[in-house]
């Protein structure tokens, strides 16, 4: 949040996963409270890939309604385009949309759009604007001509404000106008225990070399967890997931993801991820915006913006690879003392009305009580809202983990 008006170009680099996308967000909803006057009506997302124009769209909307705020969310992709914001130009609005999409209405060639709304759209999306450029590493010349339409505006004036933020986690500085702001974290801000717990992870690097990339994965993934493979060519990635998931060499549950799938087939797979343990096999479209948490990643050489994207997705959270919630949940409703701690009576209970409320965090506020207690764990475990209640409550049937005390006798 910055005091007095905001510079016309600006920069926000941190860490890939520490919420970027809902910082420029608040900043903006900040700002047009604060300093309605100065600040641009509109907020224009321009993003390199479909994948995230759903997901960062459905955030929008998400914190709107939490804030309780009517601002429209506008989205415009491939097979979506919401051209309604030209109706209500004086109106407060977030747009969403693929860098093609954006860029054409600026450059007055609107895409998917009547030549003769063009005027329109270029007014829209040029005038009364704070325009956030996010995952600039995959944008290439879009970010160039983002930045010389800002230039332009400043240049010849307009009759509202227009802004450029630039966002990435490996800013090119290269590309930057001498003398913009460049914002970011301070050692305070890493300090914080959900930075920490995010980049503070120590990701041992090995080089495999030339090797096959089935037996590979097949040698390093554990059953019950997440394994990211990235390969930086379609057909590659094809080739390795159906190695992968091949019943007569031990198939393993294989997720494929690459852009060349049609939007509801995308849609189905994307729905998957969050919930999925076994091998996901992609391309770089998970470089961007796909919040996964893997426990390995094994990946092909690429470029060092792309590396640091890909680390990015695996020990996202810092959760813990041998004790997933579903066992954390079998273990608490099982009753399984901890190195003769017994069980505080009513625990079982307690938990599965939380879990039926829909209420997990404090199901898992009682579980971390529990393993505190017997120092199995020492930090706060990731809030874990998004579990399926009915899953949890099914997962009584889970083996102790070999790295936990003795399962309890029947009756104790």
């Amino acid at each position: 949040m910055e005091q007095g008006r905001a510079p016309a170009i600006r920069s926000l680099e941190a860490p890939t996963g520490l919420g970027k996308t809902l910082a420029t967000l608040v900043g903006w909803l900040w700002d047009r409270q604060q300093r309605p006057s100065t600040t641009p009506r509109r907020l224009v997302y321009q993003l390199p890939l479909r994948t995230l124009t759903e997901q960062i769209a459905v955030e929008c909307r998400a914190v709107m309604g939490r804030l309780g705020l009517e601002v429209p969310v506008y989205v415009l992709r491939g097979g979506q385009i919401d051209n309604d914001y030209v109706e209500a130009l004086a109106a407060e609005a977030v747009i969403v949309g693929t860098l093609d999409q954006v860029v054409s209405r600026q450059l007055m060639r609107g895409y998917c759009c009547s030549r003769w709304s063009w005027p329109r759209h270029f007014a829209a999306l040029n005038t009364d604007v704070r325009v956030v450029v996010d995952e600039t590493q995959l944008q290439g010349a879009a970010v160039r001509t983002a930045i010389r339409l800002q230039q332009l505006h400043q240049q010849l004036g307009g009759p509202a404000p227009r802004e450029l933020v630039l966002c990435s986690a490996t800013l090119d500085a290269a590309i930057l106008l001498a003398g913009t702001p460049r914002h970011g974290l301070s050692d305070a801000d890493y300090s914080h225990p959900v930075a920490e717990r995010k980049v503070g992870r120590a990701k041992p690097l090995t080089l495999a070399g030339a090797t096959d990339g089935a037996a590979l994965v097949r040698a390093h993934h554990q059953e019950g967890t997440l394994t990211l493979v990235v390969m930086n060519q379609v057909a590659r990635a094809q080739e390795l997931a159906l190695q992968l998931a091949d019943a007569q060499d031990g198939g393993l549950p294989t997720l494929l993801l690459h852009s060349r799938f049609r939007r509801a087939e995308r849609q189905a797979i994307e729905a998957q991820l969050r919930e999925f343990r076994g091998v996901v096999v992609a391309t770089q479209t998970v470089e961007a915006g796909i919040d996964l948490d893997a426990r390995l990643l094994i990946t092909e050489l690429c470029p060092w913006a792309s590396f640091v994207q890909r680390c990015g997705r695996v020990g996202r959270n810092n959760t813990l690879p041998w004790l997933p919630p579903d066992y954390l949940a079998g273990v608490l409703l099982n009753q399984w003392p901890f190195d003769g701690h017994v069980p505080i009576k009513g625990d079982r209970n307690r938990w599965e009305q939380l879990l039926l409320a829909a209420r997990p965090e404090e199901a898992m506020e009682v579980a971390l009580h529990r393993l505190r207690v017997a120092d199995v764990v020492s930090w706060t475990w990731p809030a874990i809202a998004a579990s399926d209640p009915q899953r949890l409550l099914r997962a009584v049937e889970v083996p102790v983990h070999p790295r936990t005390p003795g399962r309890a006798k029947a009756g104790e």
